[in-house]
């Protein structure tokens, strides 16, 4: 898994510098020194993104409801998102929910502070819009104007929409989420996933993961809530994704196979995503399968360091060893 680890990290890092050339100048300094070992510039990243997840999920048979959720730091000295999911909610009838991102701006304590009370006093944030936000006091200094004119206001934003049988999810997430991906590549990759039989809090994970290996530099949340209407497991799905990763594998071998030195896991992913690859997860692309190519290239860096071990002869002198018949031997 370390080895895993760092091959990933190194598909992140080269996304991150593309991200953050196409950025730079366009993000406001923060006020506030923020987080050791941060590179210098704008909202201060730091060296190496920060990945680890907890997912969680839950679900309420009653009313057919189903969620996932997961967060991520990534290259954010500070982790400033909170969230909040509730099944249930004290004083309301059965079948009353509430799921919330609130996305910190300078500092994560009113973003948890509204995880934390937003439920108990029945409030629902349902935008993400810069317009509306808990805090950012220095956008509502406009003398002579109510709190709700301001240009930043406290007051939400309400939409009221009924349930309709056809209803399949609803995804809500923060900025570093909707920042790599639009609206529509992600309904189609959330539903593309769900069709694999992936639990929502995994799918979750998933989907953070393919936003970081796109090059989002901001803190990421989601939370995914399935109706009784989202897709379903198919069989014809699984095995199309299964053929996909093993179609993967194998090119990834042959590349592997067919230079004169390893190549490294950079040129590797830059070769599969200049080809026509059939079957790629509609919305995350090459980039929802980079776990994949990583694991892949692991392996196969594995075998060609177990095969010039065993290629060593008993002066200490190693014998060459074409990557090709390391390979043979693995299958």
């Amino acid at each position: 898994m370390a080895a895993l680890a760092r091959q990933l990290q190194r598909l992140l890092w080269t996304a991150c510098k593309k991200k953050e050339k196409e950025k730079e100048g366009e993000e406001e300094e923060e006020d506030e020194e923020e987080g050791r070992g941060a590179l210098d510039g704008p909202r201060s990243l730091l060296t190496a993104p920060r990945r680890a997840q907890r997912p969680h999920g839950g679900a309420e048979a009653s009313c057919g409801l189903r969620f996932g959720a997961s967060a991520a730091q990534g290259w954010r000295a500070r982790m400033e998102d909170a969230h909040c999911t509730w099944l249930s909610l004290p004083g309301l009838p059965l079948g009353w929910a509430l799921f919330a991102v609130l996305d910190g701006h300078g500092g994560a304590r009113a973003a948890r502070f509204g995880a934390r009370h937003l439920p108990r006093r029945r409030r629902v944030e349902g935008s993400l819009a810069v317009s509306r936000a808990l805090g950012d006091f220095a956008y509502k200094e406009a003398p002579g104007r109510p709190p709700e004119l301001q240009l930043v206001s406290a007051e939400p934003e309400v939409a009221a929409l009924a349930r309709q049988a056809e209803d399949e999810f609803m995804l809500l997430a923060s900025d570093g989420v909707w920042d790599t991906m639009s609206a529509a590549a992600l309904a189609g990759l959330v539903a593309s996933r769900l069709r694999l039989g992936l639990a929502p809090e995994l799918l979750c994970a998933q989907l953070l993961d393919t936003c970081l290996c796109k090059g989002s530099l901001d803190n990421m949340t989601c939370i995914l809530v399935c109706f009784p209407g989202a897709p379903r497991p198919s069989e014809e799905a699984i095995r199309r994704e299964l053929a996909l990763d093993a179609a993967l594998g194998r090119r990834i071998a042959e590349l592997c196979a067919d230079a004169q030195e390893l190549p490294s896991l950079n040129t590797v992913f830059r070769t599969l995503a200049s080809e026509d690859i059939p079957d790629l997860p509609p919305g995350g692309g090459l980039d929802c399968k980079a776990t994949v190519i990583a694991e892949a290239y692991s392996q196969i860096c594995q075998v060609s360091e177990e095969c010039r071990e065993k290629g060593q002869n008993g002066a200490g002198k190693s014998t060459p060893t074409h990557l090709g018949s390391a390979l043979d031997m693995e299958t």
